[in-house]
């Protein structure tokens, strides 16, 4: 249904503002309730404002298609103001600057995104998001159980990734660090939530994270629909908190959706 529609748009209208609020109307009417979208004009153009359950950001290009984000990854913990937060496969920044807004002030969100694309594409939205600056903290490091140099296809999407590579291309080294070595390097005494989608590596950024879950205890909404080595990452995650003695539940939210939640 959406490509039929992205098609006849193509086709019938003319790229603009027109198409443009024609898309919104579209998306509005299938997003998930508590999401609002909305078109601000600005001098060179128009920038995307999204509002959820009343907290609002701004990015530079929709996020219609990966609106019910949002509320996944807070579905058993929503990030309280003064709360440090990282959010592990930062992508474009759109959860790092709602979980800036929820933070608030007080607070600090580390957003961890090693493709230098998506990277460009964070400090397009953190510019117009000013008032969010001050406590987001861009990381490009990729996050393992060493701290080493890793091969990571850079592909500017959601599928980058340092686990899976679909060809020879993009290929990079990528300055890689544990997340212990991390918190120890920054003296953090708090980490209150960590949201984690790395694309299959989640495993090595948890065999790295050892001494911050035994000694800082975050509460964490990871990604574990991944397949590595023929099995869904959910598996191993399980099994590795189990062995921590870390509570945890692992939430089937769509077919494509599994979440592991714990802390």
């Amino acid at each position: 249904m959406k490509k039929r529609v992205k098609f006849l748009l193509s086709r019938l209208v003319p790229q603009g503002l027109f198409r443009e609020q024609l898309k919104l109307r579209y998306y509005q009417w299938r997003a998930p309730r508590g999401i609002r979208f909305a078109l601000e004009t600005t001098a060179s153009g128009w920038i995307y404002r999204t509002t959820i359950e009343g907290v609002s950001i701004r990015t530079v290009d929709p996020v219609y298609t990966v609106a019910n984000d949002f509320f996944y990854y807070q579905k058993l913990y929503k990030p309280q103001p003064g709360d440090v937060v990282m959010d592990a496969g930062g992508n474009v920044g759109m959860l790092a600057l709602y979980f800036a807004q929820l933070v608030g002030p007080s607070g600090k969100v580390y957003c961890f995104e090693p493709d230098a694309h998506n990277l460009r594409d964070v400090q397009r939205n953190l510019a117009i998001n000013p008032e969010l600056q001050d406590r987001i903290v861009v990381q490009p490091e990729l996050l393992w159980n060493a701290n080493t140099w890793v091969d990571f296809q850079e592909s500017g999407t959601v599928g980058s990734s340092a686990v899976w590579f679909s060809s020879g291309e993009a290929i990079v080294k990528k300055q890689a660090l544990t997340i212990d070595t991390w918190v120890e390097s920054l003296g953090l005494t708090r980490l209150d939530f960590i949201k984690m989608d790395i694309e299959g590596a989640e495993i090595e950024a948890l065999e790295g994270a050892v001494e911050t879950l035994r000694t800082l205890h975050p509460k964490m909404a990871i990604a574990t629909y991944h397949i590595v080595n023929g099995a869904p990452t959910y598996a191993w995650v399980e099994a590795f908190l189990t062995q921590l003695g870390y509570p945890h539940q692992t939430i089937r939210l769509t077919r494509q959706e599994i979440l592991t939640f714990a802390g």
